[in-house]
């Protein structure tokens, strides 16, 4: 019998190649606005939208404010006279076709989804990360996804995971794993919310005493013996 009833899982650098898309993406829109796109705007960039990123999840930003703010500084240190805002729908559209996923998330995800109910829990725009969804190999498997837009709260809140267990129908949070690269986000979600917890680490990094996963992988077949499945033998 599988040890868990339902199997709730991060979508970037989880299951997705995030930081492949987000190079597309960027380099994308660069030549739509006829700007130079190189390695150093993509780690400019990639400063720019932790920062804001951070104050978004503070809440010191609201989400519309995040597109400008990210964009717009990105455009004043690159000098682009674009509007930031058109800058920024072109880069979102452009993300939103990028399904492509990291190395055995495919077939685990076969595997996992004819056995239980599996639900994608993102901190991002919702239709950004269902056109990625829908535009990946793991379009035709039965995968429920929770956006931090949806919900009004982003990870490490923990009523993205509860929304992600009320669309399985499931209340017995011992009977759900949430597995995930981030150990602010994911993990902590999962702590906040008495879920078990399952850290996708594979740099080895050492987790601090207060957000020690349940579990620990460094690549994603791990998880199938976590999951007490039998998966090759059916």
């Amino acid at each position: 019998m599988p040890r868990f009833d339902a199997l709730l899982i991060d979508m970037d650098r989880t299951l997705f190649d995030f930081d492949g898309a987000e190079a597309t993406a960027l380099a994308a829109a660069c030549e739509e606005c006829a700007l130079r796109y190189s390695d150093g705007v993509l780690a400019h960039y990639r400063e720019i939208n932790r920062e804001v990123w951070r104050r978004y999840d503070n809440r010191e930003i609201s989400r519309a404010e995040l597109n400008v703010e990210r964009f717009g500084r990105l455009l004043k240190a690159v000098g682009g006279a674009s509007d930031p805002a058109v800058f920024g729908g072109l880069y979102l559209k452009k993300l939103s076709s990028e399904g492509t996923l990291l190395p055995g998330a495919l077939e685990l995800m076969r595997d996992v989804c004819a056995r239980m109910p599996v639900v994608i829990i993102t901190n991002g725009d919702d239709d950004t990360q269902r056109g990625r969804l829908d535009a990946s190999l793991m379009a035709s498997l039965a995968c429920s996804m929770v956006a931090s837009d949806e919900v009004g709260a982003a990870k490490p809140d923990p009523l993205m995971i509860r929304e992600g267990m009320r669309l399985v129908g499931i209340t017995d949070v011992s009977r759900v794993i949430m597995v995930g690269d981030s150990l602010n986000d994911d993990i902590g979600a999962a702590k906040a919310a008495g879920v078990v917890s399952c850290w996708l680490n594979p740099g080895r990094k050492p987790a601090p005493d207060d957000l020690k996963p349940d579990y620990e992988i460094r690549s994603l077949p791990e998880l199938r013996e976590i999951l007490g499945l039998n998966l090759y033998n059916g």
